[in-house]
């Protein structure tokens, strides 16, 4: 399991310079990084191939140290979000998140710039799903056709403002956990 653990982390360095280089990455960069986010969908995606009751072969500490400080890994999620835009409100499906921001699927798309107020439901990682995140947002980009190549539906990309250390640590334990209960399968 810990060629998988060096799997993850190698995905996380280059998702972040691929973050950090606004979308690019040098061709050979560019060409792992596609291989190890096939890897990484899967064994997000992937369900059923153990009892409910595996237990992970590394712990939570060692999945921490494996990824970088306030990794920015998408989690894969499905959970409800209303959202308050400009005195507004309107409903979104949360597609995935992570401790810096959120993907949203929704049909109103406010513009890039727009600060919203987020309300999650459903995102816990103590299996409790009538547990509410309230985040603060900014539209950072929208896909208004969405991105069929990329599994994106039309919805928005969100980065997370004024993250109290409290919930960006409930944020980074959510991600952690549910990559540890993930990956458990496939012990």
């Amino acid at each position: 399991m810990k060629k998988v653990l060096d799997l993850l982390k190698k995905y996380d360095d280059l998702n972040e310079a691929k973050i950090r280089g606004g979308g690019k990455l040098p061709p050979e960069d560019e060409e792992r990084w596609e291989e190890l986010k096939v890897v990484y969908d899967l064994l997000m995606f992937h369900s059923g191939l153990t009892s409910e009751n595996a237990s992970a072969p590394f712990s939570p500490a060692e999945l921490r140290e494996t990824l970088a400080d306030e990794t920015r890994l998408r989690l894969p999620v499905e959970a409800h979000a209303m959202v308050e835009h400009e005195g507004g409100s309107f409903d979104a499906n949360v597609v995935n998140v992570s401790r810096g921001g959120v993907f949203l699927a929704s049909e109103t798309l406010p513009e890039a710039g727009s600060r919203l107020a987020l309300f999650l439901v459903g995102l816990s990682d103590d299996d409790d799903p009538g547990d509410m995140l309230e985040l603060t947002g900014e539209v950072v980009w929208c896909a208004e056709e969405g991105i069929p190549e990329a599994r994106i539906r039309r919805g928005m990309g969100i980065r997370l403002v004024d993250l109290s250390e409290e919930t960006g640590d409930r944020l980074e334990s959510l991600v952690v956990k549910t990559i540890e209960k993930r990956l458990s399968r496939f012990a």
